[in-house]
């Protein structure tokens, strides 16, 4: 792949760069042109505004004013309007009056046949107060396009219908349409751009040529220097700095520079490899004497290393010697101390379940003595029962008693009431006395009937508590008879494990003992196997410390191959600039 020219790539930005500038520069041409433009056209409707004013007849107007209706006066300046209208071109030529807060038309300047001319005092849709601020302090103004929903876009300028005593009649506005505007802001765009682009174009390609020249001869000397260090890749050391040398740079500039201390770095190089030569067969040299030296203490360490390995090994048989009685001791030691663990284990767990028992024979008799007095509290409220059944008889016996009563009082009532009856006049206040009497007697009777209901109620409420009260008896009776039987139990199975705890405690003691005993022989036979262990590591790191010897001298005889290889690697490598 051809590569390409710095120079070309640096025209290429600097093309693209200025093409770019040239877009903006037509862009920004192009809008402040419309703009111009447009200011222009403003300018020439405030002119066009203000003729029309100064030539409108301000009496005429301004009786106009005072009635603001269709008088010969209103169609005159109408057709004035109209005239000038159609004399300068414009869209719309009307007059505006403002008034609370508002914006009327006033005369509308459009033929009479027309149905869109707007009526007196019709509302601007586009133009707002703000818009003919000035113009109501006398002076002109004009707007940008207004898009006028229901007239379109449009361009209005304003002056104001001043009378002769300097008083403000009103406004007058000119509307010119905004086809007109486009038009002419597109006629003078076309009329200029093209030019000027031209000339721009001319101006842009002819830098970009000159740059291109100077660029191009200021930048040659960067493809000799591209030259030679090609050669300077290839091994031609020489080649590259004739062709440095025929560079010739005028100035003080970068490439100058360049050059200058390019061949500054030829020359540098060309010294130090030659010392690097000289270096390295003075390394050769020395090398090879060190190869004889190493091979001379390789030998006499290897005859040392075997004798350290054989006493290694008899080291080693004693320690395993050593080390199997150790482990045998170590693993009796274990069995009797997990012996001992056990029996104590089992000691403890013989205290807590004697324990226990005693607990529960403890608990036992309590609830033996619990049961009895349930037992006894049950018979009592039997007995209590039985004599709450035998009450409520003597109960519904009186009850009777005094129904039979409240019976014989209704009937005495009944007769004293037809007594009364009989009397005519003077038994009336007997008779009052007799039905009250009556309604005593039925009122007694009737809480008679309701408390023998209750009282039958409770009695037999009664009858089956009472029935439940005697199965209870029987129940914890039997619940009685059978607790003291666990109770009996009990005391028996706390007889054999207290026996059975004594003898445990007993095979604990001794278990200790023997665990104690082997605990001190096996602390002397390891003071035994850690004697044996320290001479046989002596013995490993001195095997070791010799190994290490043997592994230097192995580097240090490959360091001197490796070295000797690189040197030769070297002057092979120095060679290729020669």
């Amino acid at each position: 792949m051809k590569p390409r020219k710095l120079s070309s790539k640096i025209i290429l930005f600097l093309g693209i760069a200025i093409l770019a500038l040239l877009i903006l520069f037509l862009t920004f041409l192009y809008f402040t042109t419309k703009s111009a433009v447009e200011q222009t056209i403003r300018s020439q409707g405030i002119q066009t505004a203000q003729l029309i004013a100064e030539d409108i007849d301000k009496d005429i107007y301004k009786e106009f004013v005072t009635n603001k209706n269709e008088s010969p006066d209103y169609w005159t300046i109408r057709n004035n309007l109209n005239d000038y209208r159609n004399k300068t071109g414009s869209m719309y030529v009307y007059t505006l009056e403002a008034s609370d807060s508002k914006l009327e038309i006033l005369i509308d300047g459009l033929p009479e046949s027309d149905e869109m001319a707007a009526p007196i005092g019709t509302a601007t849709t586009g133009t707002t107060l703000a818009d003919v601020e000035n113009a109501l302090k006398g002076k002109t103004d004009s707007t940008s396009l207004i898009d006028d929903p229901d007239y379109g876009q449009y361009l209005s300028a304003f002056a104001p219908i001043t009378s002769e005593d300097g008083e403000i009649l009103g406004i007058l506005g000119v509307d010119i349409a905004a086809t007109n505007v486009g038009a002419i802001q597109n006629g003078v765009i076309k009329s200029i751009l093209p030019y000027i682009f031209s000339i721009l174009f001319v101006i842009m390609t002819g830098i970009l040529v000159v740059v291109y020249m100077y660029i191009k001869k200021r930048l040659a000397p960067i493809s000799t220097l591209t030259n030679s260090v090609q050669l300077l890749a290839d091994g031609k050391i020489n080649a590259a700095a004739e062709e440095v040398r025929q560079i010739r740079s005028s100035g003080n500039d970068e490439i100058h520079l360049l050059t200058h201390h390019y061949l500054l770095a030829m020359d540098q190089l060309d010294g130090i490899l030659r010392h690097t030569q000289e270096s390295t067969l003075s390394v050769l040299s020395e090398a090879r004497r060190l190869d004889e030296i190493i091979e001379t203490v390789k030998s006499a360490n290897n005859e040392i290393t075997s004798n350290i390995y054989s006493i290694a090994k008899g080291s080693e048989h004693q320690k395993q010697s050593n080390d199997e009685a150790v482990q045998a001791m170590e693993e009796m030691t274990i069995g009797i101390q997990r012996i001992a663990d056990s029996s104590t284990t089992v000691a403890e767990s013989s205290n807590e379940m004697m324990e226990l028992v005693q607990q529960s024979n403890d608990q036992s008799k309590s609830v033996i003595s619990q049961i009895e007095e349930v037992e006894s509290s049950v018979i009592s409220t039997e007995k209590l029962i039985n004599k709450l059944a035998s009450g409520y008889s003597a109960i519904e016996e009186t009850i009777r008693v005094i129904s039979d009563i409240t019976d014989q009082t209704n009937l005495l009532a009944l007769n004293a009431s037809i007594e009364a009856a009989r009397a005519g006049e003077f038994g009336k206040g007997f008779a009052v006395v007799a039905n009250e009497v009556k309604k005593l007697a039925e009122q007694s009777r009737t809480s008679a009937e309701t408390v023998s209901a209750h009282i039958l109620s409770f009695k037999n409420v009664t009858v089956e508590a009472l029935k439940e009260m005697e199965k209870s008896v029987i129940i914890v009776k039997a619940g009685t008879e059978s607790v003291e039987g666990i109770g009996h139990s009990l005391s028996k199975v706390l007889t054999s494990v207290n026996h059975v705890n004594n003898e445990i405690q007993d095979v604990s003691a001794v278990t200790e003992e023997l665990s104690a005993s082997s605990e001190e022989l096996l602390a002397s036979t390891e003071v035994i196997k850690s004697l044996v262990d320290q001479a046989v590591i002596s013995t490993k790191e001195v095997a070791v410390s010799t190994d290490q010897q043997v592994e230097s001298v192995q580097t240090l005889e490959q360091t001197m191959e490796n070295l000797r290889n690189t040197s030769l690697e070297l002057e092979k490598s120095i060679q290729q600039f020669n």
